[in-house]
């Protein structure tokens, strides 16, 4: 499997099925989402893929933590704690 990578359009293409996709933009963080295409044979197809830094789980499982403490959390301990949903 082979990867081309088009860093001026922001683009990655699977070469062998021309199947790609393009990174079009982020929203702010609080949004918690990145709008990207996908491209199949000159057919553009828009998505967005939302993301969650797991502060929910956190809460959850350690409801007394301070809330700029779960924040920091990640860091502290040496853990990205990341989720991606499309």
């Amino acid at each position: 499997m082979t990867i081309k990578f088009d860093p001026e359009r922001r683009r990655s293409t699977h070469v062998e099925s021309g199947l790609a996709v393009q990174w079009v933009r982020d929203e702010p963080p609080m949004e918690r989402s990145t709008h990207f295409k996908l491209i199949v044979d000159g057919i553009e197809v828009p998505f967005v893929g939302s993301y969650d830094y797991g502060e929910d789980k956190i809460k959850k499982k350690i409801p007394t933590l301070a809330p700029l403490s779960s924040i920091d959390f990640p860091r502290r301990y040496g853990r990205r704690i990341t989720e991606l949903s499309i």
